[in-house]
Formats: structure tokens, C-alpha cells, sequence
């Protein structure tokens, strides 16, 4: 958002297709990636664990970081990452992990926390 309203439109849609491209060529062809809405994305690794999913979502978070050789302003990422449990459906488990995206965004954002 802040993109768009200093920098125009057209410059955020270029930087949200190029963190686009950059994740995707970090997923593997099992992951699922799609837009959540606005500027929030989901990200689903199948057969994952949690600590293996975190370091997937700091690589993320660091790659984006280093975006900022390409556009005007620094590009930042925040990550919440949780697990499925046998007691979730997918509206709980998309709370959990929002939860834990708006605690990294409380805290400082540009981070990873885990749910």
C-alpha cells in the first residue's frame, strides 16, 4: 500500500510481480501459493514440519529484504507460519497463522513467528 499511494500503481504491481516471482522460485512444485487478498499471501507446504516451514518463510523474508537493490523502497516481509493439527479446519488454521502475521507486524514487522 504504501507503494502505491508514494510511488503509483503501476510500481506496485511491478514489485507484487517480482516478490511473486522470487517466492515462487523458492517453492517446490507441491507447494500451493495464492493471493489471500490485498497484500496477504498463503502459503501451503505439504509435508512440512514447522521448524522446516519457518526457515522456508525466513529464506522468503530475506530474499524479499534483498529486493531493495531494484526498487525505490525497501521491500519488507512479515510470516506467520503454523502446522496443521488433527483438531483444525481450515477456517482455524488460517486464523492461527494470521494471528501470528499480525504479531510479527506488532513486533516490528520484517520477521518470522511462529503459531
Amino acid at each position: 500500500k504504501q507503494i502505491n499511494d508514494e510511488f503509483g500503481h503501476d510500481i506496485g504491481d511491478n514489485v507484487l510481480i517480482e516478490m511473486v516471482t522470487q517466492i515462487k522460485q523458492e517453492l517446490r512444485e507441491t507447494d500451493i501459493f495464492c493471493r489471500f487478498g490485498g497484500e496477504e499471501f498463503v502459503i501451503i507446504l505439504l509435508q512440512t514440519g514447522m521448524q522446516e516451514a519457518a526457515n522456508t518463510a525466513e529464506r522468503l523474508r530475506a530474499k524479499i529484504e534483498n529486493l531493495n537493490e531494484v526498487f525505490p523502497k525497501k521491500l519488507t516481509v512479515s510470516f506467520g507460519v503454523t502446522q496443521v493439527t488433527k483438531w483444525d479446519n481450515p477456517e482455524t488454521l488460517l486464523k492461527r497463522a494470521d494471528n501470528a502475521l499480525y504479531k510479527a507486524k506488532d513486533q516490528g514487522r520484517n520477521q518470522v513467528v511462529q503459531a
